[in-house]
Parts: structure tokens; sequence; C-alpha cells
């Protein structure tokens, strides 16, 4: 289905066929414009996105799926790079799927940011920390066509927030809010299965790859 004008929303996902309804839904209902989801899935797991697409969700909204590879959290950004080069649309929306949207219209402020490449959102459970990084975030397709991939590295957040500074992108302020999880929920709170079982949270990333990014992105952006 073509869609013109739309959003296209990446969601890496795994055996959390409800959670996803909840993300796609609160996505697609609070937009004013259309939306489409890609959505990545591994390959051992193909019975949540038949759960998926057989829900009413799964009916309603406009959405395409990549089975891959089970790349797992150290390949997060492996998944997301791989939806990135299937999508079509001029901003690229990338979140979890324990994420949901919480601003009406959101898709209408998003458009509203032409001037950017990247664009940040607020995460209630932690304003200080999406104040000044990435947590949800929402990049041009220029972005990936000009470097080749959102990101190096697992931590695609904090990766995307070190090469928009480092290019010279960067903008702090929000344009719109995207929970996570459930309202005012921490770290401690998270979904506890074997997804978040294999998080590991460190501050090492490759500068070096962040600085090839922000080179290419600081001579396109000219």
């Amino acid at each position: 289905m073509t869609m013109a004008n739309h959003i296209d929303i990446l969601c890496a996902t795994r055996r959390r066929p409800r959670l996803l309804e909840r993300a796609v839904r609160s996505f697609r209902t609070l937009a004013d414009g259309p939306v489409r989801f890609w959505l990545a899935v591994d390959r051992d797991d193909v019975g949540s996105l038949g759960e998926f697409a057989g829900s009413e969700e799964g009916g309603l909204a406009s959405w395409r799926a990549l089975v891959l590879p089970r790349f797992g959290y150290e390949g997060m950004h492996e998944y997301q790079n791989l939806l990135a080069s299937v999508a079509t649309a001029e901003w690229l929306v990338v979140i979890g799927d324990d994420s949901f949207c919480k601003t009406p219209g959101w898709d209408a402020k998003l458009w509203a940011c032409r001037d950017r490449w990247v664009a940040n959102t607020e995460n209630p459970a932690d304003r200080e920390w999406s104040r000044d990084h990435l947590m949800h975030f929402a990049i041009r397709r220029r972005w990936v066509e000009v470097t080749g991939r959102i990101s190096a590295c697992r931590h695609s957040d904090t990766y995307v927030t070190a090469v928009a500074k480092e290019a010279g992108l960067w903008n702090p302020e929000w344009v719109f809010t995207v929970g996570h999880v459930a309202e005012g929920a921490g770290p401690k709170d998270r979904v506890q299965d074997e997804v978040t079982r294999q998080i590991v949270y460190d501050s090492g990333f490759p500068m070096d790859e962040v600085r090839r990014d922000a080179a290419l992105l600081r001579a396109a952006a000219l």
C-alpha cells in the first residue's frame, strides 16, 4: 500500500505481542496523518508476529515485518539498520515494543521540524536524562542515506545523540512525549523477560564511527 506523506515507525520486537499492540495503537490513534509500522522479529518468534497479525490492532494498522536471524540485545542496531534500509518515509521514528505515544497530533509536530535531521522525544519516566539525550527519537531518511545506517552500536539512542552533537545537528527541544512500560515506570519497573535480562548498560561506544558519521552529516548539511 502506498501512502503519501506518511511517517515510518521502526520497532524490533520479541515475545511481547500485547505490548506491541499497545505501542502500535498509541502511535496510530494519536496521529493526525498516515503512519506505517516496520517490525523486526526473530525467526524463532514468528508465533508472536502471528498473534499480533491476528489481533484487532494488527488488522487496523498499516505494517510490514522483516523476519530476521536473532541478533539479540547486542545487535539491536542491526534490527534498526535493516528496518531503516527498507523504510521509505521522510521521517523514521525509532521506538521499542514497550513504548507508547502520549501526544495527540505527534506526527504534525514532527512534520513541523523542517530544519532538523534528528528529533528528540520526552520520556516522562526520566525527564532529566531525555532533556540532553535521545531515548526514543526520529531521524530524517536523509540521515540513513548519508551514513548508511542509524547506528553502529546497540545503544542507538546514545550513539545518535553523540553523532548529532558532533555534527552540530543537536536540538534538545522535545517534539512529543513517549512513555515506557507504564506511567512513571523506572528501570526497576521494566518488563522482566528474556530480552531485558540481556541488557547491559555501559558508556562505551565506537567514537571512530561517531566521528565518521558526523563528518558525513556535516558535509551533507552544508
